[in-house]
């Protein structure tokens, strides 16, 4: 996968979750931290505890998270 595939699949990925999964939230920082923590999910790594996932992802925060 090159990079523009990556931006693509992130901007489905950012779309899917504003319609289905983060519908319910009313408020905006839900879904950017929501978001986040999603992405964590989906990145590889074997610990998926918050405080690693926040380590791998750039605008990771453990506190937000």
């Amino acid at each position: 996968m090159n990079y523009q595939q990556g931006v693509a699949l992130r901007e489905l990925l950012e779309q899917f979750l504003a319609q289905i999964l983060f519908a319910v939230c009313s408020r905006n920082q839900q879904h950017q931290r929501g978001s986040v923590y999603v992405r964590g999910l989906l990145l590889d790594g074997e610990r998926k505890s918050v405080g690693a996932m926040a380590e791998r992802i750039p605008d990771g925060n453990e506190q937000a998270m």
